[in-house]
């Protein structure tokens, strides 16, 4: 069903500013081998509202769509096999302490592998977390953490039961994002903590040569619209982070309290421009990419980096007959089929044995992490392009 009013504030005066047709609907980017032939392919269109300047997916996608899509994907590892969502959790959870009480009940909504229920633990709460994939539950409720399977519904608690509630990388794919956050409202206690984290749609305006929208995502938060949605709940904003996820820690206030928000409304205008100024260099680099590829580099070239932003760079650039091989570090998606292609994913070691001549740099996340676990590649004369935001080649 399309969406006639924003997701966030409301308004109705929106404007369609993308339509990709047959875009590979591979949820983070990686699906399991036996279901890469099942994989659907479908239009995906995106909105600016005007009203706000929130970005949303024109279509309302279903939760079951939704969860069909994570199916498809291989189980995150857990917390400790991951290095990057490590260093993500421990930020989040370094700031939460800030702002935390000394102890009580916590919900985690999404829990996954993000590791926040162990930390908590270890510091003395009693938590409970729920996730919508059977597959992480299961591997929660081993390590001895009370789960919840299945879609989060308030009406499994009481009200105004718990102290603290995580809600990390959840909103991006509910249909209606105010009726999660009020739900969550109902749920604290007064002068309970809300802390929220989702993928901040605004770094790509800058940092960001592919990727940005995907299948799996029903809205794209910046610090603005996710600082407007949360307020709109009456909650003063206590502290949180603009960075490749954006983060706000609140404080649920009294009945009779105003709310005190710390943070300016963005400029609808200026983000609007923006928008249209990353899609506009989309287009670009994508042009530029596939000339660099077949004239610069003298054989067939790897990929480093197995998500979302992958996915897109196959989809707009002509370089598939260039590429031999798509790497990643990450444990947990080697063997998966990054979507959209027959490309199995690698490990770094395949990488380095391989002999090839050159990788692209698809995310652009983390470069001076990512550059140094290169090192190896460029010591054996190996050569590396990325976008500075320009295309350079290492």
């Amino acid at each position: 069903m399309t969406r006639e009013r924003c997701p966030v504030c409301g308004a109705t005066q929106l404007e369609e500013i993308l339509e990709l047709e047959d875009y590979p609907f591979a949820g983070n980017g990686v699906v399991l081998a036996n279901q890469a032939k099942n994989l659907p392919y479908q239009s995906l269109r995106i909105t600016f509202c005007h009203g706000c300047g929130m970005v949303f997916q024109s279509d309302q996608m279903p939760f079951e769509t939704y969860l069909d899509m994570r199916q498809r994907q291989p189980v995150p590892p857990p917390i400790t096999e991951s290095g990057l969502e490590k260093s993500e959790t421990e930020r989040f959870f370094n700031q939460l302490r800030r702002y935390a009480p000394e102890g009580g009940r916590v919900l985690d909504i999404g829990c996954g592998y993000s590791g926040m229920l162990s930390r908590l633990k270890a510091i003395g709460f009693d938590v409970v977390g729920i996730d919508a994939d059977e597959r992480v539950t299961e591997g929660c409720e081993k390590e001895g953490y009370e789960v919840i399977a299945g879609r989060f519904d308030e009406a499994l608690f009481d009200e105004e039961s718990f102290d603290i509630i995580v809600c990390r990388s959840v909103i991006e794919h509910v249909e209606e994002p105010l009726i999660l956050l009020g739900a969550i409202d109902g749920l604290l206690k007064p002068g309970g903590l809300m802390a929220i984290e989702t993928p901040n749609f605004g770094q790509a305006f800058e940092k960001i040569a592919f990727g940005g929208f995907s299948p799996q995502y029903q809205t794209y938060f910046t610090l603005s619209t996710l600082r407007y949605a949360v307020t709109q709940h009456g909650h003063d904003i206590l502290g949180g982070y603009d960075e490749s996820y954006v983060a706000l820690f609140t404080r649920k206030v009294d009945a009779d309290e105003d709310p005190y928000d710390p943070m300016p409304s963005a400029d609808v205008e200026e983000a609007f421009e923006r928008v249209d100024s990353f899609l506009n260099r989309k287009e670009d680099i994508a042009e530029e990419l596939s000339s660099v590829v077949r004239d610069d580099f003298n054989g067939p070239v790897a990929v480093f980096g197995a998500g979302l932003p992958t996915v897109d760079m196959f989809f707009y650039c002509d370089i598939y007959d260039n590429v031999e091989m798509v790497t990643t570090t990450d444990t947990g998606r080697h063997g998966g089929i990054l979507g959209g292609t027959d490309f199995e994913v690698k490990s770094m070691d395949d990488l380095l044995k391989s002999g090839l001549e050159a990788v692209i740099l698809s995310s652009e996340r983390r470069q001076d992490e990512l550059l140094d676990r290169l090192k190896p590649f460029m010591q054996d004369g190996g050569r590396v392009l990325r976008f500075t935001p320009q295309i350079s080649v290492t």
